[in-house]
């Protein structure tokens, strides 16, 4: 590496601090005049701070409810990351969205204030009780796809919790801390949950913080599934045992690791999903009966 080069990626990193430092003094910055305006602001500079490191192929919407082709539908989520070309919404109509399952890649809880143990439970729990369908259709290069598709069968959305006091939760993947700036030092502490200390997961074959137990997580595939004993007997997944999200850590450059850790998650979810309008017809046309 030359000079110029080493330049280059230093001021990149150097860079992510002074992003690192902004966010936090945004996060803090008080208005006595209208507390709703305050939380506001704050999870408008979380959904910046998220725009900044997702691929453009992923939108954004703030206080989104979230539900399935079987009726349930979630508590309000912040922020939800999701698929918008494939996917349609259930319903829009200004600030009132209700968001199909099959969409989401990521659910983030903002909280300002220092959060409730139980409510981030139920909070998590109401996301983890929304389940795909098989139902759909859609024309393929090689024919047409129906049902079960191999592409992707199921798929539960990464959960953040992005907070402004030290805490751990067990119920979120990654958990997002802006500690108050002390001389002048502002600093997000980043850090996730292993599978196997994930409070409202199910059991996996890999309950481990290899990239092989993230990808049986994620896309459904639990302990005595078939396709996951198939897919562990491939090459390239013995690979995937050895690699963690430890591998893609920069050391004191908070962001830049969670850009990695967070994207390498989201290749690891075969989205789009095929939507299944069917399912969801159904579900509508059953309140008629």
């Amino acid at each position: 590496m030359g000079d110029r080069e080493e330049k280059a990626l230093r001021n990149i990193r150097d860079n992510y601090r002074r992003i690192e430092q902004s966010i936090v003094e945004q996060l803090y910055m008080e208005n006595n005049i209208h507390g709703t305006t305050v939380g506001t602001m704050r999870e408008e500079v979380w959904q910046s701070f998220f725009e900044s490191i997702i691929p453009k192929k992923f939108s954004i919407e703030r206080s989104v409810f979230i539900i399935d082709s079987n009726g349930k539908i979630s508590n309000e989520v912040d922020l939800a990351i999701f698929d918008e070309i494939y996917t349609p919404y259930i319903f829009k109509y200004r600030n009132m969205k209700f968001m199909p399952i099959e969409a989401v890649a990521v659910v983030v809880e903002c909280k300002s204030k220092k959060a409730n143990d139980e409510k981030l439970e139920n909070w998590a729990n109401s996301i983890k009780n929304l389940h795909t369908s098989k139902i759909s259709y859609a024309r393929m290069a090689t024919g047409i796809a129906s049902g079960d598709i191999p592409t992707q069968e199921n798929t539960r959305p990464i959960q953040i919790l992005c907070c402004m006091h030290s805490r751990d939760n067990k119920n979120f993947d990654f958990i997002i801390q802006a500690l108050q700036p002390e001389k002048n030092e502002a600093e997000l502490h980043i850090k996730y949950n292993n599978l196997d200390k994930r409070d409202n997961l199910d059991e996996c074959d890999h309950p481990d913080n290899s990239l092989l137990g993230w990808l049986g997580d994620l896309n459904g595939l639990y302990k005595g599934s078939d396709k996951f004993s198939q897919l562990k007997r491939k090459k390239e997944a013995q690979e995937l045992t050895q690699i963690s999200l430890e591998a893609y850590e920069v050391p004191n450059v908070s962001i830049l690791t969670f850009n990695f850790q967070l994207n390498q998650l989201l290749m690891l979810i075969n989205n789009p999903m095929l939507f299944p309008h069917q399912a969801y017809a159904k579900m509508f046309r059953d309140l008629e009966g």
